[in-house]
């Protein structure tokens, strides 16, 4: 169906006469911009609650902390409808509360709680569409645009699972669609609570939002600094907005400066000192030139031109600890195939002014969260380089379409067929990736061994005394989840380790070196749930939870008295 309406949508740009009227026109557009959206509508539905088939910790607790306030009000640490949410990690508060109704009301599962992630996804392709026509002024650019994200590989990612990055994407393009169409007539304040909630879904965008809109004011400047007093009050919104952070960061105890390049000096001082003693210099010229300043921002340059590398756009995509999280593993952001989609629509930017300066300086603001942090992560902290990547892209097409009116017909359609083929070939051969194989070699980054531990637990815990479970690592929630635990129990157990009859134990149960053996080291009646924690054990374990695809990798194995 795509490369069907892709094929047909190029042959109309070719095709496209002058005096096709404006009904006709209207018309045709919205038809193709609805089976863009169909498309898209199924492509983040399909075994959208089995593809990822476990959740990651993070997921988990927005998941059940979203449970957690729709029946008690309260997150699992207690708290009364909190404005951050603090566990092993700060959470901003929109993801939980936009989910909150829907696993309230249509039960807990992963379907039910990634399922208004897969909706904002949905209502990005027609936001970039309406973006898209209002800066080009181009129907067929802006529904280009719209099949690009559709189609895309960092899109669907983002827009299948529960992470807060694409609801950060989904408010700051309509705060942007909403300024933009209130530039020329309306009020421009009324894209600020777009903004707001934009930059309280993410913590990883906020940069984002304080440079570009700086940015917006001075491309468009001509059309609002005649409005004084409302670019005033929309100034006063914004600044507001980022102060109103400063509360939150010291009522809520909000910290995620760990991630922050500045503050890992030991990190940037380590490299440094190796730099200094591999080195057969003068102490002087050591220290200019091996230095932290240089090297901190040495850093900096290289996280920053990594966001645009071949590598991360179009060959491997996400790589370290997130590459299978955040992508789904060696293959790039985009397709192949849309590098010269971005060359050719560059070209066409650039001989306008106000489209070029709006893509152009939105592309180079978006990765500078990537650049700043420690860890390499561009899926998420750089998501803002999808919107205008796919608006260029579609320009792109336009462009390639337009060079191809000038040449014959024949030669038109030839390519036309040529690149609908190969586009359609690399969605297929993505989505073959994805459904068939990311779902067994990538279950484990998504702690699918989690899930089949705690659903084993549920199975047999009410035929022992107790259970111990050592070195959960988070167990507790995916527990709550998988076998959807009332939030008053977890709530208890967050505080005391303890739920019913399972206790979350911390280490394993030390053996001074010796071999572990249940009879010795365990009370009776006890089922023990432990990573492979001993070098030796008396008796097997009498059960093993597997990692999908590995059947030799044993996750968690389970012991008994």
């Amino acid at each position: 169906m795509g490369q069907g309406l892709l094929g047909l949508f190029m042959i109309n740009i070719l095709n496209k006469s002058s005096t096709e009227s404006v009904l006709d026109k209207k018309l045709t557009t919205y038809i193709i911009l609805a089976l863009i959206v169909l498309i898209g509508i199924f492509l983040r539905f399909w075994q959208l609650g089995s593809i990822p088939s476990g959740s990651t910790n993070d997921e988990v607790a927005y998941i059940y902390n979203a449970y957690s306030i729709a029946i008690t009000s309260k997150d699992i640490a207690g708290n009364f409808l909190p404005i951050s949410f603090n566990l092993f990690n700060s959470f901003s508060p929109v993801a939980v509360y936009i989910m909150s109704p829907f696993v309230g009301i249509l039960g807990l599962s992963l379907f039910t709680a990634r399922l208004p992630f897969a909706l904002i996804g949905i209502a990005e392709i027609f936001l970039i569409f309406l973006i898209a026509k209002k800066i080009t002024n181009n129907y067929y650019i802006a529904l280009s645009a719209a099949f690009v994200l559709s189609v895309s590989p960092w899109h669907l990612q983002f827009s299948r699972v529960s992470y807060d990055g694409i609801l950060a994407l989904f408010f700051y393009l309509l705060g942007i669609y909403v300024f933009l169409k209130k530039k020329d007539r309306g009020n421009i304040n009324w894209s600020l609570p777009a903004f707001l909630l934009g930059f309280y879904s993410y913590h990883g965008t906020k940069i984002f939002m304080l440079l570009f809109i700086p940015a917006l004011l001075l491309i468009f400047r001509n059309q609002i600094m005649g409005r004084k007093k409302e670019v005033f009050i929309f100034i006063t919104g914004i600044i507001l907005i980022i102060l109103s952070f400063f509360y939150v960061v010291y009522s809520q105890n909000v910290n995620r400066q760990n991630v922050l390049l500045v503050k890992n000096i030991s990190t940037i001082s380590s490299v440094v000192n190796t730099e200094r003693a591999y080195n057969s210099a003068q102490p002087v010229l050591r220290n200019i030139l091996s230095n932290k300043v240089l090297t901190f921002l040495r850093i900096m340059r290289e996280n920053y031109l990594e966001a645009f590398s071949p590598q991360f756009l179009f060959l491997y995509g996400e790589t370290g600890d997130n590459e299978e999280i955040f992508g789904i593993g060696h293959r790039g952001v985009m397709y192949i195939i849309e590098l010269p989609l971005l060359l050719f629509g560059i070209v066409y930017i650039l001989r306008i002014k106000k489209l070029r300066n709006f893509l152009i300086l939105g592309l180079l603001i978006a990765p500078i969260p990537s650049v700043i942090t420690v860890d390499k992560s561009y899926g998420m902290r750089s998501i803002m380089m999808l919107p205008f990547l796919s608006i260029i892209a579609g320009c792109g097409i336009y462009e390639i379409c337009i060079k191809f009116r000038e040449m014959k017909k024949t030669y038109s359609v030839v390519f036309i067929s040529a690149f609908v083929l190969l586009y359609a070939f690399l969605i297929l051969e993505y989505l073959y990736q994805y459904h068939y194989r990311y779902g067994i070699y990538g279950a484990e980054a998504w702690l699918r061994s989690s899930r089949d531990v705690s659903e084993y637990i549920a199975q047999e815990k009410d035929k022992y005394k107790q259970v111990y479970i050592a070195n959960e690592g988070g167990l507790l929630m995916q527990y709550a989840l998988f076998n959807r635990e009332d939030p008053y129990s977890v709530q208890a157990a967050y505080k005391s380790k303890i739920l019913k009859n399972i206790y979350f134990i911390g280490n394993c149960i030390d053996t001074g070196n010796k071999p572990f053996d249940p009879k010795i080291y365990l009370p009776p009646s006890t089922l023990y749930v432990i990573p492979d924690c001993y070098k030796e054990v008396a008796v097997e374990p009498i059960k093993s939870i597997i990692q999908v695809g590995e059947p030799l990798h044993a996750v968690w194995k389970i012991y008994k008295n």
